[in-house]
């Protein structure tokens, strides 16, 4: 089932003067899936794509696969067979690390992010490498910072 949160406020404050929070207007499109395995919170997921999986292989999803594709971040924990909520494009917190595909680097606010060499996990993206933006930084990270919950923009994939 598809949720989305597209432009419903452009004002600062209501009718009353009271302010809109940020989740107001932050255009973020969700879709609930069935975990075909443990996903944590702010894992990035991806479908379970197997050999003649017809219809199936975009109902049931999994952690993303280190340095693979990825089609948004998980905006709960799940088991297998859970359902699991899925920020497909938009603002949400995500696993982020504090590499890139050389080792420790720096990110920050504006930077391109991609699935990183740990399976659900976001890392600097480089121009050089064979990858895909997955993801654009909201928070800065420091180089070397271990991975843990980052603001994102999640970029459409599905």
């Amino acid at each position: 089932m598809a949720t989305n949160t597209l432009l419903q406020k452009l004002d600062i404050v209501d009718s009353d003067g009271v302010a809109f929070s940020a989740d107001t207007s932050h255009r973020r499109q969700v879709e609930t899936f069935i975990a075909d395995g443990a996903i944590a919170l702010g894992d990035l997921v991806t479908f379970d794509v197997v050999t003649g999986g017809g219809a199936e292989c975009v109902i049931k999803v999994i952690e993303a696969t280190a340095n693979k594709s990825a089609i948004g971040a998980a905006l709960n924990a799940a088991a297998a067979g859970d359902q699991v909520r899925v920020c497909l494009s938009g603002i949400c917190e995500a696993q982020v690390e504090g590499k890139n595909q050389a080792g420790n680097s720096a990110i920050s606010a504006g930077d391109y992010l991609c699935v990183g060499a740990v399976a659900g996990t976001l890392y600097k993206f480089t121009a050089d490498q064979d990858a895909v933006p997955h993801a654009i930084a909201v928070d800065d990270v420091s180089s070397a910072a271990a991975a843990a919950q980052s603001t994102v923009i999640i970029l459409k994939q599905f």
